[in-house]
């Protein structure tokens, strides 16, 4: 458990170090004017883009996820200029990934990566690359850092996005309202 906690809070420790601050104003620029959101994920980063959706939801952004390849490609293939396309794979090397990417990219869309690979197919595809930084080699599969990692990307993002638009900051506020019909008060 110790190793675990030591891991991912190195992880978070590095990425702050590596990513760009000017990437992540401008992916939070470009997503906050953008008419829709796309976000593609497999494996482990499928979850990421699902929580991803959900926040830029919650955010006041028009977002989906989708974790099955045929999915992605259906979804890609509907985007144009003003959409986004947020491709998040830990390795950077996911062939669906990239390939959704690139059909995105042709379409006009504005690509966004999340990896930890600098120079990977899927980096490559991107407009704007926000990196992670993690050093899971055995067992990645199961890496909570990396995890970790492209989660607070995703929260910084979405906090971005809000304080840039106060009108999504007052609908936040009316979400937390609405659910709260949705809880039991004992």
């Amino acid at each position: 458990f110790e190793k675990v906690c030591n891991d991912a809070y190195m992880s978070l420790e590095r990425t702050k170090k590596t990513l760009s601050r000017e990437a992540m104003a401008r992916a939070a620029d470009v997503i906050a004017e953008s008419k829709r959101v796309v976000l593609i994920g497999l494996g482990a980063s499928a979850s990421v883009a699902e929580e991803a959706s959900n926040k830029l939801l919650r955010a006041g952004c028009n977002s989906s996820s989708y974790s099955a390849t045929h999915m992605q490609a259906i979804a890609v293939s509907q985007l144009r200029a003003g959409d986004v396309v947020i491709g998040i794979s830990q390795s950077g090397s996911s062939k669906d990934i990239a390939e959704a990417m690139k059909t995105a990219r042709a379409h006009g869309a504005t690509t966004i990566a999340i990896t930890s690979r600098e120079r990977s197919p899927v980096a490559r595809l991107a407009d704007v690359l926000l990196l992670t930084d993690t050093e899971e080699t055995r067992h990645s599969s199961l890496g909570l850092s990396s995890h970790l990692a492209r989660l607070a990307v995703i929260d910084a993002l979405c906090y971005s996005i809000v304080y840039r638009n106060s009108a999504r900051a007052e609908g936040i506020g009316e979400e937390e309202e609405g659910l709260k019909s949705k809880r039991i008060i004992e």
